[in-house]
């Protein structure tokens, strides 16, 4: 069975282009089928004028660092590799 899947990035920004570009205005945002899809990761469409907006969206896995201690030596973030 296939599954399709937008990474979490992609759906925060495509969620931002929806609430900044509503359809009342003629926008459309558009995900590829493909994830393997090279070049663009979104397309902000415009009908009125037959325009399209390629978006690329750059995330890192860097997080806040949550623990509460006040010690002035820890990192105020960190970042996961995926790796050992």
């Amino acid at each position: 069975m296939n599954k399709f899947s937008i990474e979490h990035p992609e759906y925060q920004i495509a969620g931002q282009l929806q609430d900044d570009s509503p359809k009342t205005n003629n926008f459309s945002v558009s995900i590829p089928l493909s994830r393997q899809q090279k070049y663009y990761d979104l397309f902000l469409h415009n009908t009125n004028n037959k325009k399209c907006l390629a978006i690329q969206v750059k995330s890192s896995r860097t997080y806040v660092n949550t623990d509460t201690t006040d010690d002035l030596n820890d990192y105020n973030y960190y970042a996961w590799l995926n790796n050992n």
